[in-house]
Formats: structure tokens, sequence, C-alpha cells
């Protein structure tokens, strides 16, 4: 399936787990599993499945040059860089340009770490003070299918807004992904908060769940803040997608999404409704596209719905996304899009365009 194809490395690590111990060492199944798990910076881990597959099958050509692969990589010790830029939208005639990079790699198989560049700058000078220079470092401690996040930051231009965060998350099969994180500095903060010096922490459960066969997905999240305003916030979010036609060149999948949203304090400088609540119904593309790449796919999503603010009635909300992904070869992929949408805030609507890119490649 198109859309999935970048998850190609769950699935095989799905199948491998169902196999027998013997069977997990067949060369045409040890091969594509140990790429995988290279995959997840886990080079240690591929290199001790591998070598134990050689002692099975000691002339398998494919086992010995993904050994040689394996061996190469670890030596080099390989990190992987992203970077990304898009704008964003959310309140009314407010737009923001968020610029993130990271870089992360594996310290050994069971234990990765990673730094974390943010910044985000208001187009409104009258805003300027709210400008974020974050920086961010963390570690992530993987046993079985559980792994342990910690992560601490400040800020550069004001190193007294400090942070700290703790994540957890757990599969408990292929199909389930489940996290629950507490951050003391939040990012979510609206821009006009940010501006008047406002900050909050942020408490975050989110679950991912998928079929087997990638028909029904489903994402849910929920969240809680304490601004230091005194408001309350508590928001939910959930997104059923159902792919009604799923193809190796194309693929075409229904969304449903709900979210609601409750705060304490009003009225504020920022946009805080006391209540509101989102319905939208969307339709999502996607297929390949022949290209000099290794994988090129588009997709265009479009969506329509309703939202309804307490004090303000109810408002149609609509929108559309265009979105280009390249995997250019096996260490560097990109994705960029544009999207248009026409929202309500305060009964007020706003219409506008947003744009994002990001890049990824691994560092030899």
């Amino acid at each position: 399936m198109v859309a999935s194809w970048a998850k190609d490395c769950e699935r095989v690590r799905a199948q491998y787990e169902k196999l027998t111990p013997k069977q997990q060492l067949y060369p045409k199944v040890v091969v594509p599993g140990a790429r995988c798990i290279r995959e997840q910076n886990r080079v240690r881990a591929a290199i001790a499945l591998l070598e134990k597959a050689k002692s099975k099958y000691p002339r398998s050509a494919s086992v010995r040059a993904e050994l040689r692969e394996a061996r190469a990589e670890l030596k080099s010790q390989r990190l992987t860089f992203e970077a990304g830029a898009q704008t964003e939208s959310s309140e009314l005639g407010s737009r923001e340009l968020r610029l993130e990079s990271i870089v992360y790699g594996e310290v050994n198989d069971n234990l990765h770490a990673y730094s974390r560049l943010l910044m985000v700058y208001a187009d409104d000078p009258l805003f300027a003070t709210g400008d974020v220079n974050r920086i961010f470092g963390g570690l992530e401690y993987i046993f079985g299918k559980t792994s342990v996040v910690g992560e601490l930051s400040t800020d550069l231009v004001r190193p007294d807004e400090t942070g700290i965060a703790g994540i957890i998350r757990h599969r408990p099969n292929d199909r389930w992904l489940l996290e629950a994180g507490y951050y003391t500095f939040s990012e979510d903060i609206p821009l006009r908060a940010k501006a008047l010096n406002i900050s909050s922490d942020q408490l975050h459960l989110g679950l991912d769940y998928h079929t087997d066969d990638y028909v029904w997905e489903w994402t849910a999240a929920a969240n809680a803040y304490s601004f230091s305003d005194s408001n309350k916030r508590r928001e939910w979010y959930t997104e059923v997608g159902y792919g009604f036609d799923l193809q190796e060149d194309h693929e075409q999948r229904a969304v449903l999404e709900l979210s609601q949203s409750n705060n304490t304090l009003a009225p504020t400088v920022y946009y805080n409704p006391l209540s509101a609540s989102t319905l939208i119904a969307g339709y999502k593309y996607y297929w390949v596209i022949d290209s000099k790449y290794k994988r090129r796919a588009d997709e265009v999503f479009v969506w329509a719905g309703n939202y309804d603010q307490q004090g303000f009635g109810s408002n149609p909300i609509y929108g559309v996304r265009y979105q280009q992904n390249y995997e250019f070869d096996d260490i560097s992929s990109m994705y960029w899009y544009v999207s248009w949408s026409s929202k309500v805030y305060d009964g007020n609507r706003e219409s506008g365009i947003n744009l994002g890119i990001r890049y990824k490649r691994a560092l030899d």
C-alpha cells in the first residue's frame, strides 16, 4: 500500500516475530529483518542476529554481504539528521514560522540519544517577545516493547526558561502504540500568550492503532494544560481512517475527525474558547509516481466540517492539502506540502495558505 511504504519495516518485524527460531535465521528472512533493525539505529542487534545466521548458513552470500554492511555502519556510528520548516496559523490574524532540526543516533543497542533545536518566529513584530529559540537534549532507553525518554531543554535567549520532560511509549504488539508524557514547558502555547510570557505545563496521553492490513487506522490523544495565568485547558482528539481502495500504486481513504476543548479563563488576550468542538470528514488519495528517485508518492487531503464555539454558534470549516514524498536513495528522503484552509475564530472567518518542508538524511 502506498500510504504505508514508510511502515514496511513494521510489517517485516510483525511477520518475523511470528516465525519459529529456526525460520528466523533463514537468509531470505534474516536479511530484511536485519535491515529493518538497522533502520531503527539498532546496529549492534542487527549484527548479533546476522552472526547467528551466518553460523547456521555460512555459505549464504546475502547474509555475509549484509553482515559486512552492518559492521561498516557500526564503525561509522551513523547518525540521522532531520530539518524542517513550516508556517502555522493558529489564531486570528496571527502567523508563525517554525524551524526545527534534530540529530539522533545509537549509543548502544538499548540507548539512543538526540539533540533538537526549535525556533519559532512571529511574522508580526508586536509578538516578537514570544519568539522561541529552544534547544533540547534527550535519551531514550529501550527495554523489550517499552521505551522511556528523558529530556532537558532551555531557551537560548531566555536561559531561565528551562524544561524537563518524561515520556513512556509501549508497543504491546505491531498494531498498537501507547504513549504518555509530561512536559514542564509545553510547546503548544498560543502565539499571543507567548508574547506576554505566559507558559504552561502539559500532560499528554496518546494511542495509535491499525489493523494488520492497514484498512482501519485509529489515532486518539488527550492533553491537559495549566497556564501560568491560571487558565486550565483540557482537550481531546480522535481520528478514524478507512482504506476502501488499497492498491500497490494508489490508495484511497475516508477520514473522520472529532475534537473538543474546554478552558476555565475568559476573556484572555489569546484565543481561548470556554468550550469548542470540531467535526470533520475528509478524503485522502495517495498515488505512486514514476521518477528517477528510489520512490515518490503524492497525496491529497480534502476536508470539510463544522466548528461549534460557545457563544458564537456553529460555522462550516474546510480545506485542502497537497503533499509530495520522496525517497531519494537509501539514506535520504524529503517531503513538502502546501495547504489552504478556511476556519473561524470567535465568529470571525479567516482563510490562509500554509507551507512546509522536511528533509531527512543518515550521516556517515
